[in-house]
């Protein structure tokens, strides 16, 4: 993650792992752009980035969850992972 300050609040910017479609990149905006204090989002998922304002500073913890709670590969694997383990015990 980097970050920048100015007079006109904090610009950030994120590597995001798991996009995969212009889908999963407009979800992801949407769930930055709710945050509190967000004003623009941008995420491009070939890059793998996600770009964000806020003029008023941002949690970067709520950027993450946001970010997770949208981006499909790494939940799948997550349930993938977990419903493997669930077969292989019966």
């Amino acid at each position: 993650m980097a970050s920048t300050r100015s007079g006109q609040g904090e610009t950030l910017l994120f590597a995001v792992d798991g996009l995969v479609c212009t889908v999963c990149a407009a979800r992801t905006r949407t769930a930055l752009l709710a945050l509190p204090g967000v004003t623009e989002a941008a995420v491009d998922f070939q890059a793998g980035r996600a770009l964000i304002r806020a003029p008023t500073g941002v949690e970067r913890d709520d950027v993450r969850k946001a970010i997770s709670s949208q981006v499909v590969f790494p939940r799948l694997r997550a349930w993938l992972a977990w419903f493997a383990g669930k077969v292989s015990r019966a």
